[in-house]
C-alpha cells in the first residue's frame, strides 16, 4: 500500500501560539527556583560563621641586660706601639736616598730630631781613634756644629759601660748615655716612640736592626757616611 503523506508543517504562527505558553510556563519556573536558591543562600551566611584569621604579633625583644664593662684595651689607653704612629718624610723624586742630599734635605725639616747612634757612627767617623773617649769627643764636636748650622735638634746617644763626666761647656748637641742593662739602640727606640708625631725623627745608624725597628714607628734612617758627608757640607 502506499506510504502515508506526511502532515504539512505548522505555520510559523501556529507554531509561535502553541509554544508561548510552555515558553512562559518554563520562565515562571526559572523565576521561581531563582529565588528559592537566593532564599537559601542566605539563610547559610547567617549561619555559617568564618573566624578571623589570627593576627601575627611580633615577638617583643628581650629586656636588655646588665651592662658590664669589658677590659679596657692598650689602643684605649695609649698609642699601639705596633707599625708607624708618623709618617716617613718624603724626599723630592731628584734626590736619592742614600746621598749626603737626603740627609741635609732631612735634617732641615722644620721641628727634627735627629738622633745619633753614638760609637756606631764614631767607629765610621774615627776608626784611627785610640779610646772611645777619642771617638765620642770628636764625634760631639762634629755634632756640634751640625746642629748650629742646620738649626736641628740634634741628640747622640752613647752605651752607658763607660760613662763620663758631664762636659764642661754648653754644647749644641744633646749628648745621652743609656742606663745601666739598657742599650744605647733602645734608648734609640724610646726616644722615637717618646716624640709628638708632628715632628719628623731621623736616626743616623748602620746598625741594621736598630734601622728596622725605627722604621716600624715611621722614622726616616740614614747611614752613618750619609751623617759625616752633611756634616762636610
Amino acid at each position: 500500500a502506499p506510504a502515508p503523506a506526511p502532515a504539512p508543517a505548522p505555520a510559523p504562527d501556529d507554531l509561535s501560539r502553541r509554544l508561548a505558553p510552555i515558553v512562559g510556563d518554563a520562565a515562571t519556573l526559572m523565576g521561581e527556583l531563582g529565588r528559592v536558591l537566593g532564599r537559601i543562600g542566605r539563610e547559610l551566611d547567617d549561619r555559617v560563621v568564618i573566624p578571623d584569621a589570627p593576627r601575627r604579633v611580633p615577638p617583643r625583644p628581650p629586656a636588655p641586660g646588665p651592662v658590664t664593662p669589658g677590659p679596657v684595651t692598650g689602643s684605649l689607653l695609649s698609642p699601639s706601639r705596633i707599625g708607624p704612629s708618623r709618617v716617613p718624610v718624603a724626599l723630592p723624586p731628584q734626590v736619592r736616598a742614600d746621598s749626603a742630599e737626603a740627609a741635609i734635605f732631612l735634617l732641615r725639616r722644620q721641628g727634627v730630631v735627629a738622633l745619633v747612634d753614638g760609637y756606631n757612627v764614631a767607629k765610621v767617623a774615627f776608626p784611627s781613634a785610640k779610646t772611645i773617649a777619642d771617638e765620642r769627643d770628636w764625634l760631639t764636636d762634629v755634632l756640634d756644629e751640625l746642629s748650629a748650622r742646620l738649626c736641628a735638634d740634634v741628640r747622640v746617644v752613647f752605651d752607658g759601660a763607660d760613662v763620663p763626666p758631664a762636659p764642661s761647656r754648653r754644647r749644641a748637641s744633646q749628648v745621652l748615655f743609656s742606663p745601666a742593662g739598657v742599650t744605647a739602640d733602645d734608648v734609640i727606640v724610646d726616644l722615637v716612640t717618646g716624640t709628638t708625631t708632628v715632628r719628623p725623627v731621623v736616626v743616623a745608624t748602620n746598625d741594621l736592626a736598630l734601622r728596622e725597628r725605627v722604621k716600624l714607628y715611621g722614622a726616616n734612617v740614614i747611614a752613618c757616611e750619609q751623617l759625616l758627608a752633611a756634616a762636610r757640607r
